[in-house]
């Protein structure tokens, strides 16, 4: 068990820093070290959640979940290239289904580790941020669909700004745990 805490604080430690990667490359915009960076979060992903995986069946979930979140990726920016917007929308939406499925996964495998080692507060945390991450998704797709409509789409706007902020706030949280859950699991702290 011992060990199991030691992989999953190091797997933890490894998606915090690729939180990290992931949100300088959003502030850096389409320059070309913020894809470097983006590449750098999504390879970090990848190896923590892969290191993890032995440990509980929700991080290899993650991982296969990661997976399908590259694939989503790649395939939105050909059918926005191609012009196929209406199929590319629905692999945005399916990037924010996919999206909340990865932090529930991850929260949630994190925060059973977390409970059996007598951090249950702090696991109750990883449930707060997943379904801020779930409620904030969902109503962005809601507003997302709302600016389709006619005479509505003003409203629409600031509850798009509104919910972006509160997703900025999840992802701040989210990041927050993943360093908490693995100083907790590495340091017993």
């Amino acid at each position: 068990m011992y060990e199991d805490n030691l992989v999953v604080g190091k797997s933890l430690k490894l998606l915090f820093i690729g939180e990290i990667l992931a949100a300088v490359s959003a502030v850096l915009g389409d320059s070309g070290l913020a894809g470097l960076a983006s590449l750098a979060s999504l390879i970090l992903n990848l190896i923590a959640l892969s290191m993890a995986a032995p440990t509980h069946p929700y991080f290899r979930t993650a991982f296969q979940v990661n997976i399908a979140l590259i694939v989503l990726g790649v395939a939105q920016v050909i059918l926005t290239l191609t012009g196929m917007v209406a199929l590319a929308i629905l692999a945005v939406v399916a990037e924010a289904v996919l999206g909340v499925l990865n932090v529930y996964l991850i929260c949630t495998a994190a925060g059973q580790f977390l409970t059996v080692n007598g951090y249950a507060a702090l696991a109750a945390k990883g449930v707060v941020v997943w379904k801020l991450y779930l409620i904030c998704s969902v109503a962005m797709v809601v507003f997302m669909i709302l600016l389709l409509v006619p005479f509505v789409q003003i409203i629409a706007v600031f509850l798009v700004i509104g919910t972006a902020v509160a997703m900025l706030v999840g992802a701040i949280l989210y990041m927050v745990f993943l360093y908490n859950a693995y100083h907790a699991l590495l340091y017993g702290q």
